[in-house]
């Protein structure tokens, strides 16, 4: 149509922020500031806040040394970097996560259906002083922090 400009629904806007940080972080190869961009990309979408303002996200999140990198990947991604509203009837299922760590360091989110479903459970060790998680799932890959596949699934 003459004149007319499609614009992209608010949740496939969402979506393409959620995915083009996901893809940025596992590209620096660096599992702690990966866990860490994770952290803050799941408690930015799970805010009360109304809008998504890739700028506001970069500066507050984004180490200022990688955040040309960041707003390059996002530019390229076709991800709006204006303020948009959010709506994240996309990527809910991938951002209502229930988080675990360990004091070994060690990290799993799980879904929180999966938690509330039963299918993870935590129980004490015998001795008390450490615990079990426990996942019935169907394991389908196996992969470094960074997103390699390092092992097929058994």
């Amino acid at each position: 149509m003459l004149g007319c400009e499609f614009q992209d629904q608010d949740d496939l806007n969402t979506q393409r922020f959620f995915e083009a940080v996901e893809t940025w972080s596992s590209d620096l190869n660096n599992p702690e500031e990966e866990a860490r961009y994770e952290v803050a990309l799941i408690a930015e979408l799970q805010s009360p806040r109304e809008t998504l303002n890739v700028t506001a996200f970069a500066n507050q999140y984004i180490d200022a040394n990688q955040r040309d990198s960041f707003m390059t990947v996002m530019r390229e991604s076709n991800v709006v970097t204006t303020p948009i509203p959010k709506d994240i009837t996309l990527v809910s299922r991938k951002i209502n996560r229930v988080k675990f760590q360990t004091s070994r360091g060690a990290t799993v989110f799980v879904t929180r259906d999966m938690y509330d479903d039963g299918s993870v459970t935590i129980k004490k060790s015998d001795t008390g002083s450490k615990s079990e998680i426990r996942i019935i799932d169907e394991v389908t890959s196996i992969s470094a922090a960074g997103g390699k596949q390092i092992k097929k699934a058994p």
